[in-house]
């Protein structure tokens, strides 16, 4: 059997955003949905932050599989609000996928750091395997200083990732 492919890419839309917003909620108990006060930030930060706004849409034709949706925050660093995906597509990669393609367009951008808020438990190991450190429900990610070093950690991730960054 074929594997499924999988796309990882900013969504289009602020009707896509709240979709993609409802699929990664469903993930969750309790879930949430697009009505929750948590969508505003997210909605506010459309299209400027829509490099962070990423959805993952599956090429069998079932839509939206999940998503890793972030902002860029006052400070300018970015903090990822949120990220889930279905059952069916998780524990293939499509997670650090997800955050390795936020955190390229977080360096884009010349934030200094992502953070994440509301880790549980559970997930803290996911956010640690990608250089995540933190204390709590807080993990924060210090990404490299504008410059060479930055430029060649970008560059690598992209090539990493293929053609599923922007």
């Amino acid at each position: 059997m074929a594997t499924e492919v999988v796309t990882v890419r900013p969504v289009r839309s602020v009707a896509e955003l709240a979709r993609t917003f409802d699929v990664v909620g469903a993930q969750f108990t309790p879930a949430f949905t697009s009505a929750d006060a948590r969508f505003v930030d997210l909605r506010r930060a459309w299209p400027e932050d829509r490099s962070l706004l990423l959805v993952a849409e599956s090429g069998t034709g079932a839509g939206i599989v999940g998503g890793a949706l972030g902002f860029r925050a006052r400070t300018g660093d970015v903090v990822l609000r949120t990220i889930g995906l279905d059952p069916g597509v998780r524990g293939r990669g499509l997670g650090r996928r997800l955050v390795e393609t936020l955190v390229v367009a977080a360096m884009t951008l010349g934030a200094a750091s992502v953070g994440a808020g509301g880790v549980e438990q559970a997930t803290k190991g996911f956010y640690e395997r990608l250089g995540f450190h933190g204390r709590g429900s807080t993990m924060r990610l210090e990404l490299a200083p504008p410059g060479r070093i930055r430029d060649l950690h970008v560059r690598r991730l992209r090539a990493a990732l293929g053609a599923t960054v922007p």
